[in-house]
């Protein structure tokens, strides 16, 4: 939940990067479904780890949600 035309300068409307590992995608159109199996590498020029990229994605996640219940409070409050 966020404000209109709130100017955040690390503003994060594409969410947080996905964590290294296979995954699977479908897209469903009308009544037809695909699936496909993909996998996300680690960037080999750092010594990440994947405890490390997990605990970066729980991080912003946590973020972005105490951001949200924040706004909500807020217009509670207004309200």
């Amino acid at each position: 939940d966020r404000f209109d035309e709130l100017i955040m300068w690390a503003d994060m409307k594409e969410g947080p990067k996905a964590i290294p590992g296979a995954y699977r995608a479908r897209l469903t159109v009308a009544d037809i479904s695909q699936d496909v199996i993909f996998e996300i590498l680690a960037d080999p020029r750092t010594a990440t780890t994947t405890e490390d990229y997990a605990a970066q994605f729980t991080f912003v996640m946590d973020a972005r949600d105490l951001l949200s219940r924040t706004h909500v409070e807020i217009r509670k409050i207004r309200q």
